[in-house]
This record gives C-alpha cells, sequence and structure tokens, in this order.
C-alpha cells in the first residue's frame, strides 16, 4: 500500500486556516480526511487534537466514517488507538 507523507507543518496550517474562512461550517467529510491523513502518517497527537475539535464543534459522524478511520489506524498498526475510537462510537 503507497503512503503519502505530508509535511507537518503544511497539514497544521490547513487545518488551522480552513474554520477561520468565512463560509466555514463544520463539516463531517473536512473532519474525516484530517484524520484519515494524520493516521496515515501516524500523527497521534495531531489527530486527537482534531478527534477533540470534532467532537466540541459537534459534529456528527456516521458508522461508514468510524470504520474507514479504524481501518487506517489497525492498517498502520496502531491497534490502541483504533480501539479509543471504537469505544467512541
Amino acid at each position: 500500500m503507497h503512503c503519502l507523507f505530508i509535511n507537518k507543518s503544511f497539514l497544521s496550517q490547513l487545518y488551522d486556516i480552513v474554520p477561520k474562512e468565512i463560509r466555514y461550517r463544520p463539516y463531517m467529510f473536512f473532519y474525516k480526511d484530517m484524520l484519515m491523513m494524520l493516521a496515515r502518517n501516524e500523527r497521534v497527537d495531531e489527530s486527537k487534537r482534531v478527534w477533540d475539535d470534532l467532537k466540541r464543534e459537534g459534529v456528527l459522524i456516521d458508522q461508514h466514517i468510524f470504520g474507514d478511520i479504524i481501518r487506517v489506524y489497525l492498517d498502520r498498526g496502531m491497534p490502541s488507538k483504533a480501539m479509543d475510537i471504537y469505544e467512541e462510537m
């Protein structure tokens, strides 16, 4: 499986800029994409921040997205992080 490695500062800048846009509304797929990229790049601390923000903003995610995120963590060899997400379903 090919994994896209993202520059940490670019990803952090993107995550910090998007919510400041005037038309920004919390959007499930924005958070899903951020979590998937962070998990694929084994950036656990940053993914925790995104997960906490998702919950704080009241974004509802469906079981398919939960499954996608859990699968990425398992594929990257992080079963404890996958279980953390599973327990919040």
